[in-house]
């Protein structure tokens, strides 16, 4: 997983560059209005992404006030802790959103993403064809509580089995999944649609379930833009200008198909043929009003507690925890 790592690099030094750069002309213009610096949460590299870093480039939170400072975590449940704790502003992940929010962490939901459903996938080994054939197996788990482990928990339900049924190992990041699953120490994992994309190319794996098919997820909103409350009682217009970016960056994706394809491949250093499949997969999913499903969110409420993430009697629901005054 090389490649991945050398992308984020150069991530990195891309937006330094920017940030340079975006200086120097300000410095020229005689501009007095300084760029705000969002600090955005981000869990790693990957086609989904591409809007986000894509739309840096091209200037668009730039022409909105916002300069893009990407901070790096581990996993969802360490990014809410981190906004928490005053280490980011604002970022985009899954359910750990709702499950901080429900426990009292200072967080508000400011609005959805690209994909509003549950994307993750499971990938096997050639030799296993269905989710029953893996008991007893090693598989790639992700975290404790967080959306990789919320799936396979909803998919092996469905077949009639358990965690019990499997030997499920903490595995962290959909990139450290896929590589212990290419160096052959899992029998399968948890992870996205690039991941399984780049597995069937290379014939070392199969995709043999999705997420999105299990009934828990037929109407669920899993991911979400998310900010502190500290950081939108201080910086509403700020909330305001990276929503309205980030909407454009999307429409620009949405119509700039190869592109966007190009840019995954030369800037973030991502193999061609599986973003390539991965995103005609999920082009069509792309959504660009940004407004979050509540019925959605209700039903991926009711989920957690199914799957044991949410006590049963919490009794927070999704308009409680979404800012009405963003997502509409």
């Amino acid at each position: 997983m090389r490649k991945l790592s050398l992308g984020i690099v150069a991530i990195a030094m891309a937006l330094t560059m920017s940030g340079c750069t975006r200086n120097e002309k300000a410095a020229d213009k005689g501009a007095a209005t300084p760029l705000f610096k969002l600090r955005y949460a981000c869990l790693g590299v990957g086609d989904g992404s591409i809007p986000l870093l894509q739309g840096i480039k091209k200037g668009f939170f730039r022409e909105n006030g916002i300069d893009v400072e990407i901070r790096r975590f581990r996993g969802g449940p360490e990014a809410i802790v981190g906004a928490a704790a005053g280490e980011a502003d604002l970022g985009s992940i899954g359910t750990p959103i709702l499950i901080g929010a429900a426990k009292g962490v200072p967080i508000r939901i400011i609005g959805s993403p690209v994909g509003n459903g549950n994307t993750f996938i499971l990938v096997a080994r050639p030799e296993f064809r269905t989710i029953e054939s893996l008991k007893g197996r090693k598989i790639g788990g992700g975290n404790p509580g967080g959306g990789s482990r919320q799936a396979f928990i909803a998919m092996t339900r469905e077949k009639g089995l358990g965690l019990q049924d499997f030997k499920v190992l903490d595995t962290g990041s959909s990139a450290n999944a896929f590589a212990a699953l290419q160096a052959g120490q899992l029998d399968a994992t948890i992870t996205s649609e690039m991941y399984g994309a780049k597995a069937e190319i290379e014939g070392f794996g199969r995709i043999i379930a999705r997420a999105a098919d299990a009934e828990q997820f037929k109407r669920y909103q899993h991911s979400f833009f998310f900010a502190s409350q500290k950081f939108i009682d201080r910086n509403p217009d700020a909330v305001r200008g990276f929503l309205k970016a980030y909407k454009k960056s999307i429409e620009y994706v949405k119509a700039n198909k190869e592109e966007s394809i190009q840019f995954g491949v030369k800037d973030l250093e991502l193999e061609e043929k599986p973003l390539r499949r991965a995103f005609e997969r999920t082009l069509a999913r792309l959504g660009t009003d940004l407004a979050v499903d509540l019925v959605g969110t209700n039903n991926a409420i009711r989920a957690l507690k199914e799957l044991g993430d949410l006590d049963k009697s919490n009794q927070i629901t999704a308009e409680q925890m979404v800012d009405s005054r963003f997502s509409k």
